[in-house]
């Protein structure tokens, strides 16, 4: 096992290999991250001695008498680590002997989901989410939810395991715990506002270093108090009064995305609706906003939108009664990626089911990407089919807005 790796070190007389790179760092780094022993320090050699090889060419030596202490350090240390590795088996990539063939099902969609059980507990009548994704994320989310005050109830189905959704008063105190899911995290602290009570938000360990200064900000500024100790971040506590009557917000959402998917999905309970202005660097990953607006105006929520320029862009939501659905979760098409880039690199032919013909998630993108690589990629009565060419294709593209496809769309 330890020979597998040693191609990461520096070798004793300071020269390296000149097939050292980032995938054996990253082997390196994902054995000691499947459990086996080592130290924070020994993580922390292990990620500056890899890239350090593999930034010099054979027979490099360092420049000075420290850095070559350092290497020495850095190898001994890291070479006692992954020798704990010891006869542990690491999980090893599938190699496809032949075409890959086959017709997939893939869960649904995170985003839909968060965005559908948001809309759901606004809502003033009962909803029924149909094959929605059921992940630690979305069970933080019912849960965050229920603590709030929504009834939401488990129903099995032929068709999978869904939630009828009843909303009722929103109230507090309550506690929410986020998890690491940034929907959570930023989307319920607007419901909260519309709570009476004092309502606490804190999450994982990691979490805490998640930005929340710009939705701490912009309650503030639609004078909902927010107890934060100055961090920006978590925890905070948002103390509801039950309405929101400002009805206008700038913020800088160049970080992410959903702070104005929190603003939107719950503008239209505020008294007088809401006028959110996005100003700053370009906003990422519009199509998730594009969902967030389409989820509203399918529960009957009028919204105006002028986002031609996305470092100077405005999203008007109109104030009215959210209309409850009875919808089915649409597949999350981003995690559709692999699958779909198995036909593409094995010249085999893989299909997707349920792919809706019109939709705003960012992984629908795979359709055009994959055809300008050279695939054949048809979608006939909601089967997404990909037929992989001989060889693929270089392509020169933008992943601005679909930057959860980049790892699949790099490796194909």
């Amino acid at each position: 096992m330890l020979e597998m790796y040693q191609g990461c070190l520096p070798g004793p007389d300071h020269s390296y290999q000149p097939s050292i790179g980032t995938m054996h760092r990253r082997r390196a780094k994902a054995a000691l991250n499947d459990g086996f022993s080592a130290t924070v320090s020994d993580r922390a050699l292990i990620k500056r001695a890899a890239p350090a090889a593999s930034r010099l060419q054979a027979g490099t030596k360092p420049q000075c008498t420290t850095r070559r202490r350092r290497w020495s350090t850095w190898r001994n240390a890291a070479t006692t680590t992954l020798a704990t590795v010891g006869t542990h088996d690491l999980w090893r990539a599938p190699v496809a002997a032949a075409p890959v063939h086959d017709v997939v099902s893939v869960p649904g969609s995170k985003s839909a989901t968060n965005r559908a059980l948001v809309l759901a507990a606004l809502a003033d009548e009962p909803s029924h989410l149909r094959k929605p994704l059921l992940a630690r994320d979305t069970r933080l989310m019912a849960s965050a939810l229920r603590s709030l005050g929504t009834r939401i109830d488990e129903v099995p189905s032929p068709e999978g395991m869904g939630w009828i959704v009843t909303p009722r008063l929103l109230r507090g105190p309550a506690s929410i715990d986020c998890g690491l899911a940034g929907t959570v995290m930023r989307f319920v602290p607007v419901v909260a506002a519309l709570a009476e009570g004092p309502i606490t938000f804190d999450g994982d360990e990691h979490a805490r270093v998640r930005p929340m200064r710009t939705i701490i900000e912009a309650l503030r500024a639609l004078e909902v108090r927010v107890d934060d100790e100055g961090r920006g971040t978590l925890p905070f506590t948002v103390h509801g009064t039950g309405f929101v009557g400002v009805d206008h917000v700038v913020v800088d959402a160049s970080a992410s995305s959903q702070f104005v998917s929190a603003l939107m999905l719950a503008a239209a309970r505020f008294d007088n609706g809401c006028i959110i202005e996005h100003r700053g660097a370009a906003i990422p990953s519009m199509p998730h906003l594009d969902m967030s607006v389409a989820m509203l105006r399918e529960r009957g929520i009028t919204v105006d939108v002028d986002a031609t320029d996305p470092t100077n862009a405005r999203w008007t939501v109109h104030p009215g009664e959210i209309a409850g659905l009875d919808c089915t979760i649409e597949p999350d098409l981003s995690n559709a990626a692999p699958f779909l880039a198995a036909a593409m690199v094995t010249n085999g032919t893989v299909s997707v089911r349920d792919w809706p013909a019109e939709t705003t998630q960012p992984g629908d993108a795979l359709r055009r990407i994959f055809s300008e690589m050279g695939g054949e990629v048809t979608l006939r009565d909601g089967i997404c089919t990909v037929n992989g060419p001989t060889e693929s294709l270089g392509i020169d593209i933008d992943l601005r807005d679909v930057g959860a496809l980049t790892p699949v769309v790099a490796a194909v």
